[in-house]
């Protein structure tokens, strides 16, 4: 659990680290086992009302970590609750605890939980600290807002409440959930399912009834049935019903079983229980395409006993026959490392790679070039399974590529960073607003750790390190000229943070340290956001109904700002800044569908968010335009100067 305004996208989400047992045997900060985990999380369910997020991390937590209980009941005033909460890995682990004074509404939190601040406090980047009450310390909410005492000290804090988050959350924490339906009732709510394929179906109770439709391309022999332990009966139709065939127990058992001689069309499945019955069945979709439609052989098999077998750091081409073909292929490894997997050529590609045992399950479809997917992974040795379909109905050549890079550990005389530009570990960023994170080894005092960062857009770029060596860097752009310095070895500030503006283009960060073991680890993370200039404009995207842009503003003047979009989209503005004395939006001000915002700004710093109305997608350009303050008779700069025409006064 967490914040949801710390929280609640996907993208988000896939940047998720965490730590685990961070505490010290003494303070200041002495030794420590705890474990930093990178892997990212699912994103289960957001709610802004209530400001809470469920994350499902993709990595196993280490042996001995504590799970907590919960409360749905409305916590009462007058209850003491505690907490803890940690700023960052290297930062102390505080405590804080208090009295609730009962439920309000602040801000665009609803139905909040206020607790009185009595002992401890709370510090700036603690939010989503959990709250908890009782002899048994149940968890009843989220850390959202607090307030600042003159000392630091938060008097008074405000917790979203899970007991109005619990009912979005049930179905993942209820160990008897309300069993929902996993296949749609109707043709329209049809599950899609391929030919050749098997999937797992529940009639949850009596009078289910699951739809299916599978699509064939090519005539030949259909045969539809189920295996189960219960009484199932199927119908097969086609949407012009001139295809009806129905059955109760051909098959094994008491299963339906449906066999017919099948030409080119869309045909619906349907399965339910016969009389009462109820459970778990297996629905088998069996095709064999007739002689004149099998002219060839399928390039690679469809199954995993079928599988070709692909080297690592091998690439091998496959075509995509029809738009039932899945192509399976089988990788060994045998040593920990970073495992690549994606596809290059015109065909739009879906991909996955999973293991024997289903604990690894990655799926991807428009991640590398062009539609191509890809896939990349920490791997642990073992044997996988990647398979390459075509996206909806796209059919074609490619070729797979199956890159590994050993992990340092498995590999320890290579180094995991370059030394050199040449070396340099590649970064890119085209987004708007990004957040990469990784984590080096300075392998000794001469190590230094190249990282190439390439920038589509001019950014207001935030770098900074976490760990326990004395840390030393420096940025560079392309041409050697150093924009940025850091050699502090002060023993109280071990690590370095840089932030700057620069224009899209090529840098290099180099990073260098003092090594105190064999190895010595650093986590280095780097943020960054579009900025805009005064009088500047910017084009941009919203690829689905749920993108946001953000973008990045600095004034050291107070002037009217004029911040505001054109183009087809129907776009929604809000503009804040980081005081939090501004918060402004707006919807369709502006020419068309587009929103206009004007204020009086005073100097600081402003974030500026687009979004769409509905299900408005596309192209827009952004706009940010400054005059002077309305209170100044004559502008203060040459743009603004006031004309004086000949002969007047």
């Amino acid at each position: 659990m967490t914040a949801a305004h710390c929280i609640d996208t996907q993208s988000n989400a896939d940047s998720v680290g965490a730590a685990f047992n961070l505490q010290y045997d003494t303070c200041p900060l002495g030794a420590t086992d705890h474990a930093v985990v990178y892997g990212g999380a699912d994103l289960l369910a957001s709610s802004n009302a209530y400001d809470q997020s469920l994350l499902e991390l993709r990595f196993d937590v280490p042996d001995g970590t504590h799970f907590s209980g919960w409360q749905t009941l409305d916590v009462g005033i007058n209850e003491t609750g505690i907490g803890a909460q940690h700023v960052d890995t290297v930062s102390t682990k505080k405590f804080f605890s208090g009295v609730t004074l009962g439920n309000s509404n602040v801000n665009d939190l609803q139905d909040a939980i206020n607790l009185r601040i009595d002992e401890g406090a709370i510090e700036d980047g603690s939010s989503g600290a959990g709250l908890r009450i009782g002899d048994e310390e149940l968890f009843v909410g989220v850390l959202s807002i607090s307030s600042d005492c003159d000392d630091g000290s938060a008097q008074s804090v405000y917790f979203g409440e899970f007991r109005n988050f619990y009912p979005e959350v049930e179905q993942w924490l209820n160990p008897d959930p309300v069993p929902v339906d996993d296949h749609g009732d109707t043709k329209a709510d049809a599950t899609i399912v391929s030919l050749n394929t098997t999937v797992d179906g529940t009639l949850e109770v009596v009078g289910d009834v699951d739809y299916f439709a599978v699509e064939v391309v090519n005539s030949g022999t259909l045969k539809i049935y189920t295996t189960s332990s219960i009484d199932t009966a199927g119908t097969v139709t086609n949407a012009a019903g001139t295809v009806n065939h129905t059955d109760d127990n051909s098959g094994t058992g008491q299963n339906f079983l449906i066999s017919f001689e099948a030409e080119p069309d869309t045909y619906y499945i349907t399965v339910e229980g016969d009389g009462a019955a109820i459970g778990d069945y297996t629905l088998h979709v069996d095709f064999e395409p007739s002689n004149d439609d099998d002219p060839g052989e399928d390039d690679h098999g469809d199954t995993e006993d079928t599988a070709t077998a692909v080297d690592l750091g091998d690439s091998i081409d496959g075509q995509l026959d029809d738009a039932d073909d899945i192509d399976y292929f089988l990788i060994d490894v045998v040593v920990a490392g970073t495992l690549e997997v994606y596809t290059t050529g015109s065909v739009d590609t879906a991909g996955t790679v999973t293991n024997a045992a289903g604990t690894v399950n990655h799926t991807d479809d428009n991640s590398g070039t062009g539609q191509n997917f890809l896939i990349s992974f920490e791997a642990e040795p073992d044997t996988y399974y990647i398979t390459v379909e075509g996206d909806g109905a796209a059919i074609g050549d490619y070729t797979l590529h199956v890159d590994f890079e050993p992990s340092n550990d498995d590999d320890p005389g290579e180094d995991d960073h370059g030394d050199t530009e040449d070396t340099a570990t590649e970064i890119f960023s085209d987004a708007h607003n990004w957040v990469y994170a990784i984590v080096g080894f300075v392998d000794d005092d001469d190590d230094i750790d190249v990282f190439q960062l390439e920038l589509a857009h001019r950014t207001k770029l935030t770098i900074h390190t976490a760990g326990e060596m004395e840390i030393a860097g420096s940025f560079t752009n392309s041409e050697d000229e150093e924009i940025w310095e850091n050699e502090d070895t002060d023993d109280d500030n071990l690590n370095f943070m840089l932030s700057t503006i620069v224009d899209a283009g090529i840098y290099y960060l180099y990073i260098s340290g003092a090594v105190t073991e064999e190895k010595s680890q650093y986590e280095l993370k780097i943020e960054t956001d579009v900025y805009l200039y005064v009088d500047d404009e910017f084009e941009g995207t919203i690829f689905t109904d749920s993108d946001k842009d953000y973008y990045y503003h600095e004034t050291d003047r107070e002037g009217m700002i004029e911040i505001y979009t054109t183009g087809t989209v129907d776009t929604i503005g809000a503009v804040t800044n980081a005081a939090g004395t501004v918060n402004l939006t707006d919807d369709n001000s502006g020419t068309d569908e587009n929103f206009l915002i004007s204020f009086l700004a005073e100097p600081g710093t402003y974030y500026i968010e687009v979004d769409s109305s509905s299900d408005s997608t596309g192209d827009y350009t952004l706009h940010v335009e400054f005059g002077p303050s309305t209170d100044d008779d004559h502008g203060d700069t040459e743009d603004t100067a006031t004309v004086i025409e000949p002969n007047s006064s």
